[in-house]
């Protein structure tokens, strides 16, 4: 689950690829206008150690200016 979950879509699943087992967090981001955002997705594990995995995501949206030279 994510903390707010607003600008970011993600999803998981198992990396099939690998013998050893594993799996692969896709994160999407929603947010259309310029700005900052921050938010945190939560994994529950089955390992008694560490229960719960927090991922935290930070995004930038900015323009680029019109007269950049390419």
């Amino acid at each position: 689950m994510a903390k707010d979950g607003k600008y970011i879509k993600f999803s998981i699943a198992d990396a099939k690829k690998s013998n050893a087992g594993g799996y692969v967090l896709t994160v999407e981001n929603l947010k259309k206008e310029i700005g900052r955002y921050n938010d945190v997705i939560y994994l529950k594990t089955d390992s008694k150690l560490r229960p719960a995995i927090q991922i935290y995501v930070i995004g930038n949206i900015f323009s680029i200016p019109a007269n950049r030279e390419k």
